[in-house]
């Protein structure tokens, strides 16, 4: 046990680099930590690359697709808990009791809501959803897993939140033009830890294609305890490096791109934002190798965003950085056992004794319960719409 614990300790002082609090602002946001958007880790040699050429919007792809090939590769499953009833249940249960910091901040950046209509992207067993409702939001919840809508559901009933409708599918495979025919456009699109997307131009584009109002967005930054913990414990536990998600930094610049894209004449390139056709994502889901075609956005943004251009109006974009608490609450250690093999995927001996050195000094006492708390250092986006969606 001890051996496997200076094992961590000396991966993790060669490994990491503390995550600071850092300054608010949009500048300060992107050039604080310039590796997570030129550089990343593309394999499992863990070689930084460049790709300084890269769209931010194409190196998000590149790195999500390496992450969640890092991901299938470690735990051959992926999702696998918020398929279940009883994941998503679990997860509403420790978001709702331990976690209220993170749905606190980020409602209180959305009220007043009385009367709005608001989508809510990823929205997992109800979280935010449930909670808008009852501020008086109409609100439509969009996730890809049927298990998490279920207890949204439950969870709605229980809490008299009656102003909900939900639509069981990712937003990658979402088509406005189709899933939302005949619907105004949102007053409010949030999507709150829940950006693991391929084809992000294409998503982003079509949360603006949706709204009239404000784009909300909220992502960890690429310096954070877990994603430090995990560049620890993947040698350790794998024997392959951990290829980190792109962080908020990147998405930063990927909607700043979006924003400010224009040709030489002060118009939208509608082939550039147009994605290429037959471009393909793969993602693995429930241990295959899926393939998911990221459709042409609607031609509509184009239209608007040229008008909105003549006009003299722009988009704008406002960051703001906090660092919040992350717990998590376990009953006994046996629990926070299982729950961590279960997470990580683990099948031998070894592994299990870095899980325990993990635990041991992770974990704390309280009362009667073992809890995990770190500091979560994320990054709010609003994009502000200047002109009404389609």
């Amino acid at each position: 046990m001890n051996q496997e614990k200076q094992l961590l300790s000396r991966k993790a002082e060669s490994c990491f680099t503390p995550a600071g609090s850092g300054n608010s602002g949009l500048e300060a946001v992107k050039n604080s930590d310039p590796a997570s958007y030129e550089t990343f880790y593309p394999n499992r040699t863990g070689t930084m690359i460049s790709q300084t050429n890269e769209s931010a919007c194409d190196l998000w792809d590149r790195q999500m697709e390496a992450w969640q090939r890092c991901q299938a590769r470690a735990r051959r499953v992926r999702f696998t808990d918020w398929e279940s009833e009883e994941g998503a249940l679990r997860y509403w249960e420790q978001t709702w009791n331990f976690q209220k910091e993170r749905i606190t901040f980020f409602l209180a950046r959305l009220m007043p809501l009385e009367g709005a209509r608001v989508l809510d992207i990823g929205c997992g067993p109800g979280v935010l959803s449930i909670p808008m409702s009852l501020a008086g939001a109409r609100v439509t919840a969009l996730d890809r897993s049927e298990a998490m809508l279920e207890v949204l559901k439950s969870m709605a009933k229980k809490n008299g939140a009656d102003k909900i409708s939900t639509i069981h599918l990712s937003w990658e495979e979402m088509e406005p033009a189709v899933h939302l025919a005949g619907e105004p456009p949102f007053d409010l699109v949030v999507s709150s830890l829940s950006l693991i997307m391929l084809g992000v131009k294409d998503c982003l584009l079509k949360m603006r294609q949706v709204c009239r109002g404000e784009i909300h967005l909220l992502w960890p930054r690429s310096k954070n305890f877990w994603s430090q913990q995990l560049t620890r414990l993947y040698p350790a536990l794998y024997g392959f490096d951990y290829c980190p998600k792109p962080g908020a930094e990147l998405l930063v610049k990927a909607v700043e791109e979006i924003i400010n894209q224009s040709n030489g004449n002060g118009s939208l390139d509608e082939t550039a934002t147009k994605p290429r056709l037959g471009q393909v994502g793969k993602a693995a889901k429930s241990g295959k190798t899926t393939e998911a075609v990221h459709p042409v956005p609607n031609s509509t943004y184009i239209q608007d965003t040229n008008a909105r251009l003549s006009a003299g109006q722009s988009d704008e974009l406002s960051v703001e950085e906090v660092t919040l608490t992350y717990r998590e609450a376990f009953s006994s250690w046996e629990e926070a056992r299982r729950h961590f093999k279960s997470y990580f995927g683990l099948s031998e001996g070894q592994q299990f004794s870095v899980l325990e050195g993990f635990l041991e000094e992770s974990l704390r006492t309280d009362g009667q319960q073992l809890i995990l708390e770190h500091p979560l250092p994320l990054v709010h986006l609003t994009w502000k719409c200047a002109i009404k969606g389609s």
